[in-house]
Formats: C-alpha cells, structure tokens, sequence
C-alpha cells in the first residue's frame, strides 16, 4: 500500500505511543505523523494509562518496561476498564512467557526492538485495519439497530394508521364515520385540537361537523368563510398547510385562538376539495413533525373514501326511504274514500321525505274556483280558513293557475308572495315547493312545502333540490286521484241519499195521494147534495166546512207535489243539470196561489 493511500485511509487515526525511550518516541512519531495520524506521548506507565483514558486513542504502542507501571501492568488496568483499544506491545527481549501474558491481556501484536521502519508501519496497519473493521461492524450494527427501531415504528405507525383506516372506511353513518375521523386525527398526531370541516355546497363557506378540543363557541353547523382563512388555502390550492410559530416568528391563530403548530390537510375526491382536516397544538415547543403530517395525509385519504361510500350509502338508503314512503302513501290514499283521512296521510308522509318546517294542501272551491286550505302540517288550518286565494294570488295560485310545479328558494325576494298568509299566523317562509294536484288536465288543488330541514343541526335550514320538485310531483299524483276518488265517494253517497229519499217520498206520496183523493171527492160530493137540497142545512156552515176541506187538501196536495220534485233526478245537484229547488220558496209561493184561489 502506498503512502498517499493509507494517508487517506488513516486521517484522523489517534496513536498513543508509551516508551520511556525519548529518542524512540520521536522516531516514531516522525514516522507517523506525516502519514496523517494524530500522535499523542507518554514517558511512563502512569502517564500513558491517564492519556489513554482521557484521549481514547485508536490505537497504542506499548513499551514492555516502564518506570511507575509497568506495560503489562497497564493492560491490566485498561482490561479493567474494559476499554477495548489495539495494543501493540514493544520489548527489548522478547520471550514465549512475555508473549502468552501479552495476547492473553489483549495485546494485538509485539514487536522486538530494535525494529525496522517498514516492521513497525506494517504491524501498526495489521492492527489498525482490524479496528476499523471492528469500528464499521459496530457502527453497522448500531445503523441497522437504528434503522431496525425505525421500521419497528413505522410498522407499527402503519397497522395503527391501517387499523384506523379500517375503523374509519367501515363506518356508513356519516356522522359517526366524521366523529371517528376527528379521533383518530388527534391519536395519530397527539394533538390538543382535531376538526374537520366540509364545504357548503354553492356557498363560499366551510361547515364544521365534527372536532375535539376546540372551545365552547365551535359546535357543528358552525360556518367559516373560505376567503381569506388558513382552511380557505388549503380548500383552493388542494394542498396540506403546516405552520409552526416557532418557525415563522410569528403569532399563528386558528379559529380565532393562538396556537403553537398547526396542520391542515385538503380532503379530495378526483381533485376535488371537498372539506378540510385539520390539527392544532396548544402546547408551548410541541411542534408536529413530517411523520405527523404523512399520517393525517394518510388517515385524510382514508376519510375521503369512507364519506364518498357513507354519502353513496346514505343517498341509495333515502332513496329507497323516498320511494317506500311514496309507495305507502299511494297504498294508504288509494285504499280511503275518506277524504279528511286521505288528506291527513298525504302531509303526513310528505314531511318524513322532505322533512319541512310545515306545509299546506289546498283544494279548489268550484263555485267560487278559489283556493281553500284543507289542512297545515302546523295545525294552524283554522287560522287560515278565512284566507282564499283567488287563481294567480301568491306561489300556490301562480301553480293552481298555470298547473305548473315551482321551487322558489328565496321567497322574501319572489314578487308572487302572499304575505298576508304569514303575518296570519307569525311565521317566515324563506324557500317554497309548491305542486299541482291535476285529474284529467284539471288542477283541483296544490301541495305547498315551506322551509326544507336537513342542515348540521336538526333546525337548521337546507335548500330544496330539483330532487325534491321531483319527488313532490310523484306524490302528487296518486294524492290527486285519491281526493277526486275521495270526492266522488262523497258525491255518490249523497246521490243514494236522493234515490232513497226519492223512493221515501213517492211510497209517502201514494199513501198519502188516496186518502186525499177519497176525502176531496168526499167534500165535493157533499157539496153537491147540500146543492141538489139532499142534505139541509140551516146555515153556511156546511159550506164553509166543505170548501175549508178542500182548500187543505190542495194545500196538502201541493206540499207533497213539491217533495215530488224535491226527490227527481233532475233536482239532484250531483248531477249537475239543474240546483236544487228552495222548498220554502216554492211552498210559499203555491200556498199562496190557493189562497189567492179561495178569496174569490
């Protein structure tokens, strides 16, 4: 090996060379310190055990006999230390016994003075090389113990993290799915404060729907404007945000509170922003590290793929609800005649679909071909009986009128409102949903929603969709063949009442039709024998008797006449040829004549 080569190799390599021989301590070091080792001397035994022990050479030349300890007496010393160091040991008479006590304390080589330069150089490289070996085999050794902790770690990072990922993606609630995902952000990162965020559909506004830690003023449905915010960044470049104020020099604040650190990471479907997760310290020097952000990145695409499927799940189960409910109500309506009870059952089943502050049906009056509430989901019905719209009058005559469907969400800006419905009974309507009830291209009727339900919290307000139009209109239908079967059934009962009232008064008329006969030609026979001088009488008793019978029995006569007409067809208003006649009106009048017929 050449010189420049093993100068390379040897930088920085310690010599601690012990000999009592002053020219041989400066042999030796002239020898080595140009070949780049550092060279330390001792002139005695005691001397060189301190340095040794203070400069923890790589290696030490070691004189057999020295004043204060001998050599062998200062590998003993060192072996009780148990500081492993390359010793070569250096004797002027060197002997087998010398030897055997050397190795046996550890020493590597000896050599007998007086020895040769390239000897010396030779025996030094030996022992250094296996040093170094020994070196990197420990260093080796600690690297792959480091390297073996930290895949022990991350092994364990990873099936927590998967463990979490499996917890979280096995979840179809929404709402215990977001819950979870809060948790297991604040586990994986140690953090003081976990949320997640999720954008408002066409609003420039971010939702809370879940978090732990953060104080009193945050709850769910609370609203954060995109725009200029930290989570707003996040939301429109796509990208995580950590921020350290240690870092920055800087005060960071997260929702309106001071923090220490903070990771927010985007949560995407198809690179698309829909929410934000989201982690904070609190804790004075306790920063998150890059292991931190990876996980919450991590656990963030987990959350993705879980709030997809429980939205996939939660839109295929109320859609089967939808369409179980519109069944049901079908059933229900179609299987009543009974008007009141059809009308009940609509309402009913509307607001568990579309869940509403409160609703109306209104049916139209015929004669007066207005618009009459029937029932409110509020029970206010007869607050409202004295209001009738009149065809094209606020949202439900606009649709009444041109038999046309109508989503208004503003309605405090829709010129067609009908405010004076509201003031009537205290309420607000902000957003309306209002159908037609049709039969054979004929509108009898409108359904009206108001205030769909469904946001973060229980009463906080939704919108309605062109999904909810739909779903109105296909309720409507059967609701509209329902109350026209229901009014038919009606018509009908009251058509029977007429026949059986028709027959009650015809059988009645007859008997009493023969009486009257027998008893007015009774009265005119006996008038016409008090005439022929068959019967006398003294006086005009008899004929007074005689015409009075006879003027009741016309009046009879003319009672019965009318309840004749009463009960024809043709009187009969279901029907829809001619109204019903005035009994009283006609009696009056006929009595009338015959007493106009009598006075002559």
């Amino acid at each position: 090996m050449d010189c420049n080569r093993r100068r390379r190799e040897m930088v920085m390599e310690k010599i601690l060379i012990i000999d009592d021989n002053a020219k041989i301590r400066s042999f030796l070091s002239e020898i080595l310190r140009p070949l780049g080792y550092a060279v330390s001397t001792a002139s005695d035994g005691k001397r060189g055990l301190d340095k040794a022990r203070t400069e923890r050479p790589d290696l030490i030349l070691l004189d057999f006999q020295l004043p204060r300890l001998s050599g062998i007496e200062v590998l003993e010393a060192l072996q009780k230390d148990n500081y492993e160091v390359p010793v070569i040991l250096m004797t002027g008479h060197g002997s087998e016994s010398v030897a055997v006590q050397a190795f046996r304390l550890g020493v590597r080589d000896y050599l007998v003075k007086p020895f040769e330069t390239e000897q010396i150089l030779e025996v030094i490289e030996k022992a250094l090389t296996e040093s170094r070996l020994r070196r990197e085999r420990d260093q080796l050794m600690r690297r792959l113990e480091q390297t073996n902790r930290q895949l022990e770690r991350h092994v364990i990072e990873l099936t927590t993290l998967y463990a979490v990922g499996q917890s979280v993606t096995s979840l179809l609630d929404l709402e215990k799915l977001l819950n979870r995902v809060v948790e297991a952000a604040a586990y994986l990162t140690r953090a003081d404060e976990a949320f997640l965020f999720l954008i408002e559909e066409g609003k420039d506004e971010l939702s809370l729907r879940d978090s732990r830690g953060l104080g009193e003023k945050w709850v769910p449905g609370s609203r954060l404007k995109i725009h200029d915010t930290l989570m707003g960044t996040v939301v429109t470049t796509g990208k995580p945000l950590a921020l350290d104020s240690t870092v920055e020099s800087q005060e960071l604040r997260m929702l309106d509170h001071p923090v220490v650190a903070l990771v927010n990471v985007p949560l995407k479907v198809k690179d698309k922003t829909i929410g934000v997760l989201g982690v904070t310290s609190k804790t004075p020097g306790r920063a998150f590290a890059q292991d931190d952000s990876s996980r919450l990145a991590a656990l963030a695409d987990y959350a993705v793929i879980a709030i997809e499927n429980a939205r996939l799940y939660e839109g295929v189960r109320q859609r089967a609800e939808e369409l179980s409910t519109i069944n049901e109500i079908a059933q229900t309506v179609t299987s009543s005649l009974d008007l009141d009870e059809v009308i009940r059952s609509v309402m009913k089943g509307i607001n568990r679909i579309l869940r509403v502050e409160t609703g109306s049906l209104l049916l139209v009056d015929e004669e007066t071909n207005e618009l009459v509430f029937k029932i409110t989901l509020q029970g206010d019905t007869e607050k409202l009986a004295p209001y009738r719209l009149k065809m094209g009058q606020g949202i439900a005559g606009w649709v009444a009128q041109r038999g046309e469907p109508l989503l208004v969400p503003d309605v405090q800006l829709d010129p067609r409102h009908y405010r004076a419905v509201d003031e009537a009974v205290g309420f607000t309507s902000r957003s309306i949903l209002c159908v037609p009830l049709t039969v054979k291209e004929k509108v009898i009727g409108v359904i009206e929603v108001i205030n769909k339900l469904g946001g973060a919290s229980l009463r906080s307000e939704a919108q309605f969709s062109e999904n909810d139009l739909e779903l109105l209109e296909a309720m409507a239908a059967p609701v509209a063949i329902a109350i026209e079967n229901a009014r038919l059934h009606e018509a009908t009962k009251k058509l029977v009442a007429a026949e059986i009232l028709q027959q009650t008064v015809v059988t009645v008329a007859h008997y009493i039709n023969n009486p009257l006969t027998a008893l007015a030609m009774s009265a005119h026979s006996l008038a016409a024998s008090a005439e022929k001088g068959k019967v006398v009488c003294y006086d005009d008793s008899l004929s007074e008797v005689v015409r009075l019978t006879e003027k009741k029995v016309e009046e009879i006569a003319a009672v019965i006449g009318i309840l004749k007409e009463v009960a024809s067809p043709k009187s009969t208003i279901y029907l829809g040829e001619t109204k019903m006649i005035d009994i009283r009106e006609q009696l009056a009048e006929r009595l009338k004549a015959i007493e106009e017929r009598y006075k002559k």
